[in-house]
C-alpha cells in the first residue's frame, strides 16, 4: 500500500526454486536493483559472499544509484 509521500512498507517478493548449482541469493534495496541488472550476478559465481557484496555495491555506485543501497549476500557453499 503506497503512502501519501509514495514510501511503501510492502516489499516486493518472489519464490523460486533453488537448483544444486546455486551458489548464493542476494537480497538487495532498490538502490542496488534500479541500476544493477540481474545479468551481472552469473559473473559472480566462485567469490566469496563479502566480495560479492562488495562488487555490487561498487557497481551500484558507479552507475549513479541515488537511493540507499544495501546488499546482502547468502552464501550456499
Amino acid at each position: 500500500m503506497l503512502k501519501g509521500n509514495g514510501v511503501s512498507s510492502e516489499p516486493f517478493t518472489t519464490r523460486l526454486a533453488l537448483a544444486s548449482s546455486d551458489e548464493f541469493l542476494v537480497i538487495g534495496s532498490d538502490g542496488l536493483w534500479d541500476v544493477v541488472a540481474e545479468e551481472l550476478l552469473p559473473r559472480l559465481r566462485g567469490l566469496r559472499a563479502q566480495t560479492i557484496a562488495q562488487r555490487l555495491t561498487s557497481q551500484a555506485l558507479a552507475s549513479g544509484s541515488k537511493d540507499n543501497i544495501c546488499v546482502l549476500v547468502v552464501s550456499f557453499v
